[in-house]
C-alpha cells in the first residue's frame, strides 16, 4: 500500500526508502556468504522433496506401462478364447 509522500515529509520519505531498499542490502552484505540461494534449509527440504516426488513419479509411469502391457495381453488372450467359442458353436451349427 503506497502512502502519499506529501503526508510524510523528508524524514518520512528517508525513513520509508531505508525500510524498504537499504536495510535488506546492509543486511545481505552483512551476512555475506551464508545466504547464498540454496543453502537454506528451507530449501533444503524443498529439495528433498521434489526428489521423492520425482522417484514417486517414476515409479508411477512404470506401473502404468506394466498396466497396459497387462491389459494388452489379456485383451489378446481374450480374443483368442472367444475365438475358440466362436469355432465350437459353429461346429455346433
Amino acid at each position: 500500500m503506497a502512502i502519499p509522500a506529501e503526508g510524510l515529509g523528508v524524514i518520512g520519505i528517508v525513513a520509508a526508502w531505508l525500510a524498504r531498499e537499504a536495510i535488506p542490502r546492509i543486511q545481505r552484505r552483512r551476512n555475506g556468504n551464508s545466504c547464498k540461494p540454496g543453502k537454506a534449509s528451507v530449501c533444503i527440504k524443498r529439495g528433498e522433496k521434489l526428489v521423492e516426488h520425482d522417484t514417486v513419479i517414476k515409479h508411477l509411469c512404470e506401473l502404468s506401462e506394466k498396466a497396459d502391457k497387462q491389459y494388452e495381453i489379456s485383451r489378446k488372450e481374450n480374443r483368442e478364447d472367444h475365438q475358440k467359442i466362436f469355432d465350437k458353436l459353429d461346429e455346433l451349427k
